[in-house]
């Protein structure tokens, strides 16, 4: 199976033609780098089963289940995932296909879909996540404990910066809404 190349970028190389020049090149090339690394941890291997989007909704499934919820509003899932009607409902349907999810209507409002995991979903995800852990686990072993300690404290505090200019970004709407 072809495996999708490495790209390695120089964040002070001219940006290609579709890319905004005002755009910061560094940034530019972490977003590249965040990109790659999310194509390499999700690259089919031929052991995964599952595309990132469908690990994605099972793993919100599953994850729901476990707090009690045996099912979910199907726009619930479109909004936690951020993806928009139509690819949330295609996405459902091959899940459903596959049996790893079942559908219901709600009967007071037929425009309410309830979503839930089936066995056969819940089987496949729990494959899928030992697959990705140990995938995971080697490359902390490549890495060694110490680098992969400092890699995950910097991606926390990249994910706590973008929590909190998404925080400050909304307080702004709300108050220009107020205004």
């Amino acid at each position: 199976m072809k495996r999708p190349c490495i790209l390695i970028l120089d964040h002070n190389a001219d940006p290609p033609m579709h890319e905004d020049a005002s755009i910061d090149p560094f940034a530019r090339t972490i977003m590249h780098t965040f990109r790659q690394l999310n194509i390499e941890l999700h690259a089919n291997d031929g052991q995964l089963v599952l595309r990132p989007q469908a690990f994605f909704l099972l793993h919100f499934l599953f994850h729901q289940r476990n707090i009690g919820l045996e099912r979910v509003r199907q726009a619930d899932i479109a909004t936690e995932l951020n993806l928009a009607a139509p690819t949330i409902t295609q996405l459902l349907n091959t899940l459903e296909d596959e049996d790893y999810i079942q559908r219901q209507r709600f009967t007071d409002d037929r425009r309410v879909v309830w979503v839930q995991l089936t066995p056969a979903g819940e089987k496949v995800m729990h494959q899928n996540m030992k697959q990705r852990f140990a995938r995971l686990g080697q490359v902390i072993e490549l890495m060694g404990q110490g680098e992969a300690e400092e890699l995950l404290r910097l991606v926390q505090k990249v994910i706590s910066h973008l929590q909190q200019l998404r925080s400050e970004e909304v307080k702004e709407q709300d108050d220009d809404k107020t205004s």
